[in-house]
């Protein structure tokens, strides 16, 4: 595929190519080694060891060595074939037709339909600043026409380019005051945006009441305007270039039935600036391409002129002064003295005179208490059993019998 890319030297893009090719090489290298067998000894198993890490360390520099020269010659051969085949298309291409045709001739069957509804390569507008002096050069060559067809190397990008036209923007740029009031993005849309449209027409009723002039705007931009970028300046944007804001914006700020003091409140859904902008119109300028060539103008007759005096001036270049750090001040030293310590000093203390006062004992009242005398539990009586008494036979010593 011949496609344009981004600039960048050959020696980055070599060294890409060998390191990522090295990592390959050491990669598969890594994945295609022999396992070492659960059988060996342990004295085996630590010859074998270091064996294999001998083997490897010496595989993989020979490795990155034919990795190094792989990729590099890879990358010649890709560079040649793409110059072959953007060489043969441009034979091929006689009319812009030719060229689509070329272009899905490349592509896949998905990308076809796609490409049939959008085509990616047609590029409008394309300021040349920025680009690289090859492609510079041939699209700003005064002898170039409609229909011519280069294959441009840069940087090992092979470009392919057909050239259809060139213009000047024509557009001009404009300078207006602004006042940005965003939306709560706390609350719900619909009541942040009725809460914003009340702002907006307190606003407009107290630039009424202040004239309707450019200062006045300023003012209220100054005071309630919510954004940083022009709120210090009085809301204003001086020369502004299309395409810096949005369209919107533009579109109203462009229109040729615009005049000086116009006012006009337009709401936004934009995801950076949701919410109300009230433009003050001041003026259009001139087109953006007049300005360009102004500035380039000044800039070639600056460095001619430098050029020209340069041997009849005499130049001296002056560093820049750095700081340096501050010599110490010596000072004397301090002298010792005899000090005397002095207690502290107690705050004193204000004795109020005792007042006498005099105290009246109120004697305590002696509640009535009503003694209730304890109620005694009937005992029953039980009648005595007259029971046969029996006396005990009276023991008589053994030695008795003797007497």
């Amino acid at each position: 595929e011949v496609k344009p890319g981004e600039a960048g030297s050959d020696e980055d893009k070599t060294e890409e190519r060998q390191d990522a090719a090295t990592s390959e090489a050491v990669a598969s290298f890594e994945a295609n080694a022999p396992e070492k067998s659960e059988e060996l000894s342990q004295s085996e198993s630590a010859e074998a060891d270091s064996s294999s890490s001998d083997a490897t360390t010496t595989l993989s520099e020979e490795e990155k060595k034919a990795a190094v020269e792989k990729a590099a010659k890879e990358a010649e051969e890709r560079h040649e074939a793409s110059l072959k085949a953007a060489n043969e298309m441009k034979d091929r291409i006689k009319s812009e037709d030719d060229f689509k045709s070329e272009i899905l001739k490349l592509a896949d069957e998905k990308e076809k339909k796609s490409l049939e509804e959008h085509d990616p390569s047609l590029i409008k507008n394309v300021s040349v600043e920025g680009l690289p002096s090859a492609l510079r050069s041939w699209l700003l060559d005064p002898a170039r026409k409609e229909g011519d067809v280069q294959v441009v190397d840069v940087n090992q990008q092979v470009m392919l380019l057909y050239f259809i036209k060139r213009e000047r923007p024509e557009k001009p740029d404009f300078t207006t005051r602004h006042i940005l009031l965003m939306l709560d993005q706390s609350k719900d849309f619909e009541e942040a945006k009725t809460e914003a449209q009340k702002k907006v027409d307190e606003i407009l009723k107290e630039y009424k009441e202040k004239g309707e002039s450019e200062d006045a705007f300023a003012e209220l931009a100054a005071k309630y305007s919510e954004d940083p970028g022009s709120k210090d300046k009085g809301g204003l944007y001086e020369n502004v270039r299309p395409g810096s804001f949005i369209p919107e914006y533009e579109a109203w700020s462009l229109d040729p039935s615009r005049k000086e003091g116009d006012v006009e409140t337009i709401f936004t859904d934009n995801q950076a600036y949701k919410g109300f902008h009230i433009i003050y119109f001041k003026k259009i300028g001139r087109p953006v391409w007049k300005t360009a060539v102004q500035q380039a103008l000044a800039s070639e007759k600056f460095n001619a002129w430098i050029k020209d005096n340069k041997d009849k001036m005499s130049f001296e270049t002056v560093a820049p002064k750095r700081r340096t750090k501050r010599p110490l001040l010596k000072r004397p030293p301090l002298k010792r003295t005899q000090t005397k310590q002095v207690p502290a000093q107690k705050h004193p203390i204000r004795k109020l005179p005792a007042k006498n006062l005099q105290t009246k004992r109120i004697p305590a009242k002696k509640l009535p208490v009503k003694r209730i005398p304890a109620k005694k539990a009937p005992t029953k009586k039980r009648p005595a059993k007259n029971l046969p008494s029996r006396k005990a036979p009276a023991k008589r010593h053994p030695a008795s019998k003797l007497i």
